[in-house]
């Protein structure tokens, strides 16, 4: 079963430039937060990133607006969380990250036949292959699921053998045609001057795949289940920014008040224009 964690108790407004006391106790002997790191008792894909912050007080507060700090920590991460953010706020994260190309209103719609306005839980993926950066922006959260939920490719796709990686590269996988150029298939890993690039919908892999390519994909899907998943759920003001050629992205049923509405914004970065593949 996949661990749950509260987003909000890993980035505290701290006003002093030192990390929470306690840090190096016995965590068994105390309920300091500090202590809980050390010993491990959150979730275990938070533990190099809440050490940065620990070492680095100015990512807290206002300096964490700082687009190198943003930048490093998802190169390192792959995605970065940003808890209280205004309209203004946010402006300045997307014109720090590249070019807005596409904007949707995340939010219920009764009856709605895509998925993306659905109440329903969404499976790991990608979205288009286009925008480098996703980034999120909470204008109101439900009172009953809704969360969002991260699990790096990258990581999943090291750790399978050299056919299989060989394989995948070869699996093309549909794409709905959104800007020009785009070719409408696009190979689920490729790999350019050592850098992984993921385009993940497994549900629009054709039924005849090859049967090396079948394991394969049975293969990533199998270590996909397997890996316990970030998942994250976000406050009213909250932005959460993804690397999207590298995390994969789900969410959780939407119940209760089902009144989630979050702003969608896709980013190609500057040096990315022009680029289709």
């Amino acid at each position: 079963m996949a661990q749950f964690v509260n987003i909000r108790h890993f980035f505290i407004r701290r006003k002093k430039s030192r990390p929470p006391a306690g840090l190096g106790k016995n965590p068994e002997n105390s309920d300091n937060f500090g202590d809980k790191i050390r010993g491990k008792q959150i979730f275990p894909h938070f533990l190099g990133f809440y050490s940065i912050i620990l070492q680095t007080p100015d990512f807290i507060g206002e300096k964490w607006r700082n687009p190198i700090k943003i930048r490093a920590a998802l190169k390192d991460n792959g995605f970065v969380f940003v808890a209280k953010q205004s309209p203004s706020d946010v402006a300045a994260l997307l014109d720090s990250l590249g070019e807005v190309i596409y904007t949707t209103d995340v939010r219920v719609k009764s009856a709605s036949k895509v998925l993306v306005t659905s109440s329903c839980a969404l499976d790991f993926h990608t979205d288009h292959h286009l925008p480098k950066w996703i980034l999120w922006h909470c204008i109101e959260q439900t009172d009953d699921g809704g969360e969002t939920i991260l699990v790096d490719a990258a990581k999943i796709y090291r750790n399978l053998d050299g056919a299989h990686k060989s394989a995948l590269s070869e699996i093309m996988l549909f794409e709905h045609k959104m800007f020009g150029g785009d070719r409408g298939y696009y190979p689920l890993v490729a790999e350019k001057d050592g850098v992984l690039r993921f385009y993940y919908f497994f549900w629009t892999a054709r039924e005849n795949l090859p049967e090396a390519q079948k394991s394969a994909l049975s293969a990533f899907r199998s270590a996909l289940v397997a890996e316990p998943p970030v998942k994250i759920k976000l406050g009213k003001g909250d932005v959460i920014i993804v690397d999207n050629h590298r995390i994969l992205h789900g969410r959780c049923e939407i119940k209760g008040t089902r009144n989630r509405f979050l702003k969608r914004f896709w980013v190609q970065c500057h040096q990315q224009k022009g680029e289709t593949t």
